[in-house]
């Protein structure tokens, strides 16, 4: 079975950044571990461009197409998970734990 995403799915997902790494990320592309927001989740994306302007950068959303993506290379966000964004999402903690526990979990 090979080890990418079908590529029938069109998968969209975001990576929020400061405008001054453009150029490495052109250079050398997204470093390994950086985290992708999928695009249905733009409450997320949204809060994660509010954290890079507070640091006093101006935030720059990359749009990633995640069809030819390694399915391995994927992870939960644990720390997300564990400690979640309950008001950007506007769900109890406790309804995030159980969302996740009802999920494929992926």
């Amino acid at each position: 079975m090979e080890d990418s995403i079908a590529t029938d799915l069109e998968l969209r997902f975001w990576h929020v950044t400061a405008v001054k790494h453009l150029d490495s990320i052109k250079q050398s592309g997204l470093n390994a571990g950086v985290y992708l927001v999928h695009a249905s989740k733009s409450k997320i994306m949204d809060y994660y461009a509010e954290t890079v302007s507070d640091e006093g950068d101006d935030p720059v959303i990359i749009e990633v197409n995640g069809s030819s993506l390694p399915v391995s290379g994927f992870a939960p966000d644990l720390n997300g998970i564990e400690e979640p964004l309950t008001f950007t999402l506007k769900l109890r903690e406790e309804d995030i734990w159980e969302q996740w526990g009802d999920s494929k979990q992926t």
